[in-house]
This record gives structure tokens, sequence and C-alpha cells, in this order.
């Protein structure tokens, strides 16, 4: 497989997010509602695409829209990413054509398949987020959006995936349906219960 540089891509209209939920909130609903707010988003289930899709839909309707979208595939691009975070968490770094890091910064980044960054990766992806909630200087300044086709809750639960770095992206959240199944798109914000699951009496 080719491995493919960070790209900046064209927003995409809101509207194709209408018909995208069938249970709960809209992901249009809630994109409206966090648009002054620039609150970590994770998008899991469905497509590739779908979950661009909704990444760029966020970003476009936010007030980081002037900025640069970046997609990065982490799995076939963990390396880079995993570099170019190192490079940025240990300055003075030098300047690198197409750093994701520094092409979204004011910006949005959209990490896709996250679960594929190993665990140095994970422990430097939480270093650099926080670096950027604490206002650190020189910190990052923008959105990151994260996707992944599987629950990584799941992935948390498993010992797979760093379950500090999860509670820090954990802010918005975005359930699509299985990419096999008809869509039963769900809008997930923690601490609220979640209207698919059966309630106990």
């Amino acid at each position: 497989m080719t491995t493919l540089a960070a790209r900046v891509l064209e927003p995409t209209s809101i509207d194709t997010m209408e018909s995208w939920s069938s249970r709960g909130p809209r992901p249009s609903a809630l994109i409206r509602k966090h648009r002054a707010g620039l609150h970590h988003v994770l998008v899991s289930g469905g497509t590739a695409d779908r979950r661009a899709d909704i990444a760029r839909a966020f970003h476009t309707q936010s007030a980081l829209a002037a900025g640069a979208f970046v997609r990065i595939d982490a799995a076939i691009e963990s390396a880079r990413l995993e570099a170019a975070l190192l490079d940025w968490l240990a300055p003075p770094a030098p300047v690198k054509a197409g750093d994701p890091l520094r092409l979204s910064a004011r910006g949005t980044l959209f990490i896709e398949h996250l679960e594929h960054l190993s665990p140095p990766g994970q422990r430097r992806l939480l270093a650099f987020v926080g670096a950027a909630e604490r206002g650190a200087a020189g910190a990052w300044a923008g959105r990151l959006i994260a996707g992944s086709a599987m629950a990584l809750e799941e992935e948390v639960a498993g010992g797979r995936f760093l379950s500090s770095l999860f509670d820090t992206l954990d802010k918005v959240r975005v359930h699509l349906g299985s990419a096999v199944e008809e869509p039963r798109d769900r809008v997930i914000e923690p601490g609220v219960a979640d209207p698919g699951e059966p309630r106990g009496d």
C-alpha cells in the first residue's frame, strides 16, 4: 500500500449530516452545539469516509474553520505522526515540510485509526494534547478529532489503549453504525445515557 502524506482537505457541507442519524441527537445538532467550543471529538464505527465527513463538518462549523483540516492515517503513517509528536515535544525542532502538527496548528488535526498508535506514541499524543490544554508556551493551538473503526473503550478495557488518553479525548463522541449494517448513528456525550442501551428497572 502506498503511504500517503497528510492532506489538507476542502470543507464538506454540514447538510450531508442530516440523514445520518436515526436515533438520538443528530451529528449536525451536536456539531452546532459545539461550534463555539473546541472540545476534542471521538468518531467511531462506520466507514473511513463517513468518519472523515463527520470530522470535516466539525471543522467547517467551528471557530477554526479558517485554518487547515489535516487528515493523517495512523494505520499507515504512525511512524511519521509519532516522529512529529516527538519533535514537537522536544524543541527546538527543525521545521519539516508536511509536518501534520504544524499544518494543523490553528486548525483541525483528524487522526484516523487512532488505535494503531504504539504505546509510546499514545503517551506522546497525551503529552502533546495536555500541553495544548494547559496553554503552555509554544503549544499547539488546534482541535484534535480521532477516528476509529472500533470502540476505543473496549481497547482500553483490553489494555491495548491508554485509558488516560481516551479520557482526555472523550469530550464529544459520535458513534456510527456498523459499516455492514443499516446506519444507526448515535451521538454520545460522556455522562449522558445512550438511548440505544437497555435500562435497568
